[in-house]
């Protein structure tokens, strides 16, 4: 019996270690059925240090069931700070997505690549898994590649992708090669242009049917050109486009390649540009049509086959050349960026390479084809670094603290507070000394001391212990007439007054990153578990504010109209419908200066007279300003000024502060302060016929002309809007050009303002009738403001183009010596504009 028991316990226990052994054999194997792939180059396949980038995931699920899987990676050299990819995969399916990861900005190296680590965890559940080595994790890791040209391009169109990203190996040896450019002409026209600017051949080839949803995969480029019509089957890829644009990217659109219909979807009712037809040439001429350039010699070509050729109607867009007096090349703004248009095939746009042609600059690579002129005015244009809204984030930080209540306090409060614990210890070892008391110091110097920390821990307990955890966000808001979308840029600031984890994200896209000085060695990992979907793991920002940077898109549902006309009191229009409210302190801005303070009401209408036009380092109308327009100012003042040094606007733009606008973004405080700038280019419709109209300084823009004599002076130069400091007497002659909404126009009056300083100087104003300068008004030894008033018909009369001249005459010093230069006292203009009055002529 016991001999029959122990057989039982055997076959048992080897029935049991059978079990086992198969259960341990089949865990592997059902293991090695899910994995995640991530890391590989995506999306533009460049990087830029300090910027946003995409890499390439894939998830494979082999198993009968549906999985969740996750995947990490970080930078070699920072493993603390890691970016991770949550994705749902389908039972027995392979899904492709892409995650966000920021490229530190390193010091520079001479090495062009960076290598990004895999992170050892279970894809499963996310947790940590085995230590790799540094031979395994090195093995895992992929490049990417660091761009150093100051310009990115890449072509949206209709190519094979040949090695995709998901199918690459790992590399460990050095960074990957960059893909090749596919053999398609409107690939060749984008590199002979590049040539044409002495940048490299290198062009993001990207597929429009395959575009990565989040903005990040664009962040680096600065110029896209789209040869497709695919890319407008996908919605999401569209308003990705569109909205890069917005935020000050540049389009270039091949309209010989692309419908119109393509186009709209894209630009919404902001493409007005009208096709006709398209035909065929084999002979045409190329024409310089520049405004405001000294127009290059035509171009003209024969083809032995045929060139498409699509005759377009411009609209309100800008023509840089044309064809038989059809658009060749033109432009338009479109929220912060630009959109250039061609109509002509590839051949046109470049030539084959002769033998006596230089090298490119590039030398590693010669081209084929070389551009022609017209293709090298078009890339002098399109190709350079992308325009930014941002505004610095050290700039807008006072204006949110001083929202929030904190602040920190000023040096020279420490320096008062510290100076008064000195004082006190001189007077009273001086009292001591002087009564024999000096042995009391020993404990008033410490009496002293512990006072004057006591200060300072009180005023630190009751600035933090006063005000709550609080968020504040300043946003600038970007939005393009006939468009539902905008892009937003701004800043947040995050105060707490103790350590706290922060459960930060976004929920309809969008990005930002909290300062992370000081917390270095600490591991913490933002994780997108959608598209436009994330939020932070092992984040706790410390007691006090935190800055983050940030940037999204705004969606309002209709179309927002800005419109506006010139009529008796100036300029008057309507902006909407906005989704927010508390419409305050609008300026109006224009491609010339000066700004222009509008009027705005609650139901959006807004009014701009000759009277609100702002004196030079004015930003706002109002006498006395509260503490919110003082800090609305300083704001104003760091975007205009910055925009004076970097592009001014082409057309007029209302910049109105509202309410800010809810982003999806999530945040641990609960209280919630902020505002937002909108900025909106206004659509200037014309002028009833017969209306009386009163036209603005602003929309008078002006340049110096040569006079009646023939000569021209220089004392005024217009790119940088400024006058000269001149000590020798000149004649300037000015011709205001009337804006095309009220021409034609009978001009009734002119009224002339000038800031002049000129001591001892005798100072003419003239205007022209007909063919003879004429004196309006003397003055001797102007300084300050002064209004001259014209009013006679004969010297309100218009040039063909509907521009007016008049003259600043500054005369020589009469008790100086002529021949001794430096004796003489020197003269300036500070500021000078012109205010027109009259009546609209025709039917």
């Amino acid at each position: 019996m016991s001999s029959l028991r122990g057989r039982i316990w055997l076959i048992a226990f080897v029935w049991l270690g059978w079990d086992l052994i198969a259960v341990g054999k089949a865990q592997p194997a059902e293991s090695s059925r899910v994995a995640v792939q991530m890391g590989a180059a995506e999306g533009s396949r460049r990087y830029r240090l300090g910027q946003w980038g995409v890499v390439n995931v894939r998830a494979t699920n082999l198993t009968d069931e549906a999985a969740e899987l996750f995947s990490a990676v970080y930078f070699e050299g920072d493993p603390t700070l890691q970016f991770g990819r949550r994705v749902w995969v389908p039972a027995n399916s392979v899904l492709r997505s892409t995650c966000p990861v920021l490229v530190p900005d390193l010091p520079a190296s001479t090495r062009s690549y960076i290598n990004l680590v895999a992170v050892p965890v279970n894809p499963t559940d996310g947790t940590d898994a085995f230590e790799k080595s540094h031979a395994a994790a090195v093995d895992a890791s992929r490049p990417l590649i660091i761009s150093d040209e100051s310009t990115g391009v890449a072509i949206l169109g209709d190519f094979q992708v040949t090695n995709p990203p998901e199918e690459q190996t790992a590399y460990h040896a050095g960074p990957e090669s960059p893909p090749p450019i596919p053999d398609d002409p409107a690939c060749d026209v984008v590199v002979a242009a590049k040539l044409s600017e002495e940048l490299s051949r290198r062009v993001s080839i990207m597929n429009a049917w395959h575009l990565p949803a989040d903005a990040a995969s664009l962040a680096t480029l600065d110029l896209i050109v789209l040869s497709s019509d695919r890319l407008t089957s996908d919605p999401d890829a569209t308003a990705l486009i569109r909205n890069w644009v917005l935020g000050g990217g540049c389009l270039w659109i091949m309209l010989n390649e692309v419908e119109a219909e393509s186009v709209s979807a894209i630009l919404g009712d902001a493409f007005s540009a009208v096709v006709v037809d398209r035909v065929k040439r084999t002979e045409l001429e190329v024409q310089d049509v520049r405004p405001d350039e000294a127009p290059e010699d035509s171009m003209q070509l024969e083809f032995e086959d045929p060139v498409d050729f699509v005759r377009v109607l411009p609209g309100d867009a800008t023509v840089t050349d044309t064809v038989d007096g059809w658009p060749a090349a033109f432009w338009q703004p479109f929220g912060a960026g630009k959109v250039f248009f061609t109509t002509l095939g590839s051949s046109v746009w470049y030539r084959p390479r002769e033998s006596d042609d230089p090298s490119p600059h590039d030398g590693r690579y010669m081209a084929a084809v070389v551009a022609r002129p017209p293709l090298q005015r078009l890339a002098a244009s399109c190709l350079s670094r992308r325009h930014s809204e941002s505004v610095d984030v050290a700039s807008v930080e006072p204006f949110l603290a001083k929202q929030i209540g904190y602040r920190i306090l000023s040096r020279e409060t420490v320096a008062a507070t510290l100076a008064a614990f000195c004082l006190f210890l001189c007077a009273a070892g001086g009292w001591f000394w002087y009564t024999g008391r000096l042995a009391r110091l020993l404990w008033a110097g410490p009496l002293a001391a512990g006072a004057t920390s006591l200060v300072f821990l009180t005023v630190a307990i009751t600035s933090r212990n006063s005000v709550p955890p609080t968020v504040a966000i300043w946003q600038r808001v970007v939005l393009e007439p006939g468009v539902t979308t905008g892009q937003a840029d701004g800043v947040a600031a995050l105060y707490s007054p103790e350590l706290r984890d922060s459960e930060l994200g976004a929920t309809r896209g969008g990005m930002f990153l909290p300062d992370m000085t000081g917390m270095q060695g600490k591991r913490r990992r933002i994780v997108w578990t959608d598209e436009g979907t994330w939020h932070w793991e092992n984040l706790q920002l410390p007691p006090g504010i935190r800055t983050a940077p940030l940037e999204h898109h705004v969606h309002f549902g209709r179309t927002v109209e800005c419109r506006a006309t010139l009529g008796p009191s100036g300029l008057a229009g309507t902006v909407g419908p906005l989704p927010v409210g508390g419409l305050e302190d609008a300026v109006i801005a224009l491609p010339e200066p000066p700004l222009l303070a509008a009027r705005i009401g609650a139901d959006g209408s807004f009014a701009a007279s000759a009277d609100d036009v702002l004196a030079p380092g004015e930003y706002l109308s109002d006498t006395l300003l509260s503490d919110v327009q003082q800090r609305r100012a300083d704001v104003y003042r760091i975007l205009f000024q910055r925009e004076a040094a970097e592009d001014r606007p082409s057309r007029p733009v209302l910049h109105v502060w509202t309410e800010p606008i809810d982003s999806g973004f999530v945040f641990p405080q609960a209280n919630r302060l902020g505002s937002a700038l909108i900025s909106l280019p206004i659509r200037i419709d014309r002028s009833a016929a017969g209306s009386e109209v009163s036209v603005p300084a602003p929309f008078l823009p002006y340049q110096s002309v040569a006079g009646p004599d023939g000569r021209k002076s220089s004392a005024y130069n217009p790119y940088r809007h400024e006058w000269a400091e001149l000590k020798i007497g000149v004649c300037e002659w000015l011709r205001f050009q009337l804006p095309d909404t009220v021409l034609p126009i009978e001009v009734k009056r002119a009224t002339l303002s000038f800031d002049i300083r000129a001591p001892s100087r005798p100072v003419d104003v003239l205007a022209m009738s007909g063919e003879q300068a004429v004196v309006v008004k003397e003055l001797v030894h102007p300084i300050g403001t002064f209004h001259v008033v014209v009013e006679r018909p004969a010297l309100l009369q218009l040039d063909d183009e509907g521009g007016l001249t008049m003259a600043i005459r500054v005369g020589e010093e009469p008790s100086a010596d002529p021949d001794d230069l430096m004796a003489q006292a020197s003269w300036k203009v500070e500021s000078l504009h012109l205010t027109i009055t009259g009546k609209v002529l025709g039917e």
